[in-house]
């Protein structure tokens, strides 16, 4: 069975499986029944302050929630939350509280019952409901006050049963995808209503249009990049099809490398704009050997960029910087992460849901021998330039000519790539990410560029099986070694003796002999 006749019999499956559902569901819809009766009006109303609070908070559960790690309301906008900026919103919906006093008070028809307590002369029963009366109306006075609507908010959330949640909370499930119009499932394919227990945050801002949804312009702009290399273009389906999962059980850190006009640039910029608030740029300094470390008791927004990201991009850094190994192991793993954004007043702690990747003109250096940040690394080469019709050069089979006006045709098509990421996704799942021998071979060549010993040996030793019985004292490799670096590295990250030692004793044997240290099986040339 071919590669497209098995996806074409899954996606049968999913649809088959869908549509049964979505009707099942409309069968068994029945009408609501309001479940906030006057008696429980009433009961909020002696409650005062704490009262109202209850009574937001059965009227809008499921609409307001209020983020108690970023102390912030967020609303349901349909098929995800999203943060009520300046709580516009949410003190807009306290007038809800108030008019619901207002009808209550018209539904106990209390007007009714006071001209009737006046008609029978019976004073004491017509002071009484003119005082109760008064209450619903007093009451609803005070909420459509400043002070009155901040009061009924904060208890909204204090209250048991309230509208508290917290940060970690949101978008902790990596195989839902909220789209402008719905959810998509991605590990079954199944299409639905956004549900407010799904707790999204983070969502696409275009329709999902269907799995089948075509995007010419961007197959076509991606054959272009890469020369029609079909191995490396179903590759990157597939890893950016996982990307958007949100899991990171594969453990990898993407690298789109190459100088010039390549398309790297625009491809990023296409996934942000089709993917919106889960594709977002991170700063490049957080994957890089800083010589000053922050205070770890500060905030912590760079990390906090991360939570809920799907695919988080750092992009150009210098020549002659360096990876910290530590900190791309550590964003590219599972393990939880601890934030604290700018004037929030706690931590959050969550799991990571984001591909990293980094796009850059120049490689950073990194340890050679580390192999569990290697064994992470995927580098994509990107090895075609585009130019314009008069540059365009038919001896340079690297030239490809620019699509006139392709960001825009590129962003019309969404819908499109969105569909192409899925489709690439139900290909991850069915085979994993298996990264083809070009990207194999362009990551172990970067990977050898950067062993400092076997670049050292090879540009000022002899080679070593010649010299095994040879010695070199320390100091004069050392030396050597240090000038070495520094020529080809820069001198901001100049080794120290110790770290020279240290690399030179995993392969040499380092001896004392007549009150002096040398390195046995190495020599210099002269």
């Amino acid at each position: 069975m071919t590669d497209e006749k098995k996806t074409d019999d899954i996606r049968a499956e999913v649809e088959a499986r869908v549509k049964a559902e979505e009707e099942a569901r409309k069968a068994d819809a029945k009408p609501e029944e309001d479940p906030i009766t006057p008696e429980f009006v009433r009961q909020c109303l002696t409650h005062n302050e704490f009262g109202d609070g209850m009574l937001f908070a059965a009227i809008h559960g499921g609409r307001f929630v209020f983020n108690v790690s970023l102390s912030e309301w967020f609303y349901w906008k349909g098929h995800y939350w999203e943060m009520d900026m300046g709580t516009a919103l949410s003190m807009r919906a306290v007038n809800d509280v108030a008019l619901r006093y207002l009808e209550t008070e018209e539904q106990l028809e209390l007007g009714k019952k006071i001209k009737e307590a006046k008609a029978n002369d019976n004073g004491e029963l017509e002071k009484q409901l003119k005082e109760i009366q008064s209450s619903y109306k007093k009451r609803a006075k005070r909420l459509r006050s400043t002070s009155g609507a901040n009061n009924c908010l904060r208890w909204a959330y204090s209250v048991e049963g309230g509208l508290m949640i917290r940060e970690e909370e949101f978008d902790r499930n990596p195989w839902l995808l909220a789209c402008a119009n719905g959810v998509l499932e991605l590990r079954t394919g199944k299409f639905r209503d956004g549900r407010p227990g799904d707790c999204i945050t983070k969502a696409v801002p275009h329709e999902w249009k269907g799995i089948d949804h075509p995007a010419p312009t961007w197959e076509k702009f991606l054959s272009d990049v890469f020369g029609g290399n079909k191995e490396i273009i179903d590759y990157l389906h597939r890893v950016l099809g996982y990307g958007i999962t949100g899991l990171t059980t594969e453990q990898i850190f993407l690298v789109f490398h190459g100088e010039g006009s390549n398309g790297k640039g625009t491809l990023v910029e296409t996934l942000k704009h089709v993917l919106g608030d889960i594709a977002k740029p991170i700063q490049s300094e957080l994957l890089l050997d800083q010589r000053n470390a922050r205070n770890s008791s500060g905030p912590s927004s760079d990390i906090m960029t991360l939570k809920g990201l799907r695919v988080a991009f750092a992009s150009e850094t210098d020549k002659h910087r360096r990876f910290s190994s530590a900190k791309v192991k550590w964003l590219s793993g599972g393990d939880t992460l601890t934030a604290r954004p700018a004037h929030a007043p706690f931590e959050t702690v969550f799991k990571p849901t984001h591909l990293l990747c980094l796009l850059t003109n120049h490689l950073p250096h990194a340890d050679g021998d580390d192999y569990a940040f290697w064994r992470r690394v995927h580098l994509v080469p990107f090895k075609h330039t585009f130019v314009d019709e008069g540059e365009l050069d038919p001896n340079r089979p690297e030239h490809r000519l620019k699509i006139k006006d392709l960001p825009e045709k590129l962003e019309a098509e969404a819908p499109g790539i969105l569909a192409w990421l899925v489709r690439g996704n139900i290909e991850w799942q069915r085979q994993g990410l298996n990264p083809p021998d070009s990207v194999r071979a362009a990551t172990e060549e970067y990977r050898l560029s950067e062993d400092r010993l076997a670049g050292f040996i090879e540009a000022r030793c002899y080679p070593p099986e010649e010299t095994i019985d040879d010695r070199t004292p320390y100091g004069e490799l050392y030396s050597a070694f240090k000038e070495w670096f520094i020529e080809e590295y820069g001198d901001k990250y100049s080794p120290s003796k110790r770290d020279f030692s240290t690399l030179f004793e995993k392969r040499f044997r380092k001896v004392k002999e007549g009150g002096q240290m040398y390195f046995r099986g190495v020599t210099l040339q002269p």
